[in-house]
C-alpha cells in the first residue's frame, strides 16, 4: 500500500519471519520459555478469503498475530471477526503496557483451572502476557481474568496474583531487553 514502510525479512532460529517485529515477538517468547510455532497453518475464511496466523501459542491455546503499532486495518479486523478460532493480535514492540496492546478475537470457550479460578475468553476483549515471579509460570491472561495464571497455585487469592505478577517483574523486563537488543 502506498506511504507504508516494507517489512524486511529477518533470519532467526533457522527461518525467515516475514518482519523484524515478528522476529523480536519469537526472541520475546523463547526468553520466557513460551513455546511457539511460526505460519503453523492457514485457514479458509470462505468467500476466497484466507488467513495465516503469523504464530501458534499451544501454552496459551491460541494463535498470536503480530502488527505494527497502529497498523491493523478494518479490513485485517474483520478477517479477525471471521476467524472463528482464539487469536490475540499484538500491535507494537513487547514490553509494557504502554510498547503494546493486545485484542482477542475467536470462539469463547471456558476452561477450569483449579478450585479458584475459571479461564474464560470473550467474543472481543483484551488482555496480555504475565508471568508469577514466584514459580515463573507464564501465560496470557485477559483484561478481566488478570490474575489467573493457569496452572499457578503460588497466590491465596486471584487478585494478589494479579497484583504482584507480569509486566514489572524481572525476568518479564529481561525478555523485553533480549527482544529489543536481538542483532539479526
Amino acid at each position: 500500500k502506498e506511504g507504508t514502510t516494507k517489512a524486511i525479512n529477518t533470519w532467526y532460529k533457522n527461518r525467515f519471519f516475514r518482519s523484524r517485529l515478528e522476529a523480536r515477538w519469537a526472541v520475546f517468547f523463547d526468553a520466557l520459555g513460551i513455546e511457539w510455532e511460526y505460519e503453523k497453518e492457514g485457514f479458509d475464511l470462505g468467500n476466497g478469503d484466507w488467513y495465516l496466523p503469523d504464530f501458534w501459542i499451544p501454552s496459551f491455546h491460541c494463535f498470536w498475530e503480530i502488527k505494527p503499532r497502529g497498523g491493523y486495518t478494518q479490513e485485517d479486523a474483520n478477517k479477525y471477526i471471521k476467524f472463528t478460532l482464539p487469536l490475540a493480535v499484538a500491535q507494537g514492540y513487547p514490553g509494557g503496557l504502554n510498547d503494546y496492546t493486545v485484542d482477542i478475537y475467536g470462539a469463547p470457550y471456558v476452561e477450569e483451572i483449579d478450585d479458584y479460578a475459571t479461564w474464560c475468553s470473550f467474543s472481543i476483549g483484551e488482555g496480555w502476557i504475565a508471568q508469577c515471579p514466584n514459580c515463573k509460570k507464564v501465560d496470557f491472561v485477559f483484561g478481566g481474568w488478570a490474575g489467573y495464571i493457569r496452572g499457578c497455585h503460588c497466590w491465596d487469592s486471584p487478585y494478589k496474583a494479579y497484583k504482584e505478577s507480569g509486566i514489572e517483574h524481572e525476568s518479564f523486563q529481561d525478555a523485553v531487553r533480549l527482544s529489543m537488543s536481538a542483532r539479526f
